[in-house]
């Protein structure tokens, strides 16, 4: 990513892109998560909460389009997306309906460029046809996941998840797994504890991992049906060298029909999963604590220092030393 880290010097400029027939709910989450919230500040003088600019961008005559539901003004020109260290592409009720060609070329260059690229909800399909999405791992609503797969064959699409990081670029399910992935991206900027306070400011969970279902109606499956004590009996045992014989045994399952199960439950096979809880286990210690990261590696369940090392970085984008420096409570 190109912008700076929120907080370094200038603040992290996030645009909200206004598009045709636009989801007010999709605009209101993401503005909810990174915009100003001046009401909090004169009781709360203490939240110290995430250093972000808004601004809303689109096309000419935008402004106004949602109508008397909200009033929209001061929306930018689709150029000032040069300007943004991150742009959210907020989802459409239409998602076939056409958008102004220096909309998307903007949106495109900012993706080429290195701008996080966001989308929530159906604004998957504007990230697709900017070409942002060309590749990489995406999920829309369930309801157009198909239909996002057909009109760009070129995607990885990946149905029925919350959202998915894909590192610069990340999509949302739906409008209201929106705020998870507003959250998840809050976590990945400023850290667990911090993250979690403006989620109690919002009232809202601080966490819901991105390879929960988004509860469509497909046979067989849910959110961790079948597998709920299996998967908090192995975040209990994060110290532990579990195998897939242990996790099977503990499930009561064959192998096969773990693997099988696990992965149609979590979007993940259960290696990938405990290497992920581990990794999420060892930000919360290096936050708050000052277990040295050797202590940190075994606690969570790694066998050596350097394959923690290796494995952090490769999931956080930083050493586990700093990755404290940076996102340490009270630093």
């Amino acid at each position: 990513m190109t912008g700076q880290r929120p907080g370094e010097q200038a603040p992290h400029r996030v645009a909200l892109v206004v598009l045709p027939n636009l989801v007010p709910l999709g605009l209101a989450v993401p503005m909810g998560v990174f915009g100003p919230k001046p009401d909090l500040d004169r009781p709360l003088p203490n939240l110290d909460l995430a250093p972000y600019e808004t601004q809303l961008v689109g096309a000419a005559g935008t402004a106004g389009a949602l109508g008397n539901w909200m009033a929209m003004r001061d929306v930018r020109p689709p150029e000032s997306l040069t300007e943004a260290d991150t742009v959210i592409v907020p989802g459409m009720g239409d998602p076939t309906a056409p958008i102004d060609p220096e909309l998307l070329a903007q949106i495109g260059a900012a993706g080429r460029r290195g701008a996080r690229m966001v989308s929530i909800c159906t604004g998957a399909f504007a990230l697709a046809q900017a070409g942002v999405l060309t590749r990489r791992r995406a999920t829309t609503h369930w309801m157009f996941s198909r239909l996002l797969q057909e009109r760009h064959p070129d995607v990885r699409v990946v149905d029925h998840h919350l959202f998915i990081d894909d590192g610069q670029v990340l999509t949302s399910g739906g409008v209201m797994s929106g705020m998870d992935l507003c959250m998840h991206i809050l976590r990945r900027d400023l850290g667990t504890e911090r993250a979690d306070r403006t989620a109690r400011i919002l009232a809202f969970p601080p966490h819901r991992d991105d390879g929960r279902s988004q509860f469509a109606s497909r046979a067989g499956t849910s959110d961790s049906k079948g597998l709920g004590d299996t998967l908090a009996w192995m975040r209990e045992n994060l110290d532990r060298s579990l195998t897939l014989g242990d996790v099977a045994a503990h499930a009561h399952m064959s192998v096969r029909s773990l693997s099988r199960k696990f992965r149609e439950v979590t979007g993940r096979t259960v290696v990938t999963w405990l290497s992920e809880q581990r990794i999420e286990r060892a930000k919360q210690m290096l936050e708050t604590g000052d277990l040295a990261v050797g202590r940190i590696a075994e606690r969570v369940g790694f066998g050596t220092h350097e394959a923690f090392r290796l494995q952090f970085a490769r999931q956080v984008g930083a050493t586990p030393t700093a990755y404290r420096a940076t996102f340490r409570t009270g630093s």
